[in-house]
């Protein structure tokens, strides 16, 4: 793995898509598992993306229903934007959701 968050310990990676890769990680400050969602680097590179992104973050955050995932933390270190997220451990939203 070659990405490093500050207050993150990264386990493992869990996924990826066109747009960013999610990874299982430790948040320092709670001692919480998250999945990290890590906006990809090409398109971190354009702002109306990075924004975007963030934007998304915040709104998620704002909602609270069993047919989504808590939004715990949004940012970005540099170029590397993220959303650290509730993390699912026996499966999916999708699954969780059926």
């Amino acid at each position: 793995m070659d990405i490093e968050l500050p207050g993150f310990d990264i386990e493992r990676e869990l996924g990826e898509g066109a747009m960013a890769t999610v990874y299982l990680a430790t948040q320092r400050s709670l001692q919480r598992k998250v999945a990290l969602k890590v906006m990809a680097a090409a398109l971190a590179a354009d702002p109306s993306f990075a924004e975007r992104f963030l934007r998304e973050g915040r709104t998620l955050a704002r909602l609270s229903h069993p047919n989504t995932v808590t939004i715990h933390d949004i940012g970005n270190v540099g170029s590397c934007y993220y959303m650290a997220m509730e993390y699912l451990p026996n499966g999916t939203l999708k699954e969780r959701i059926q």
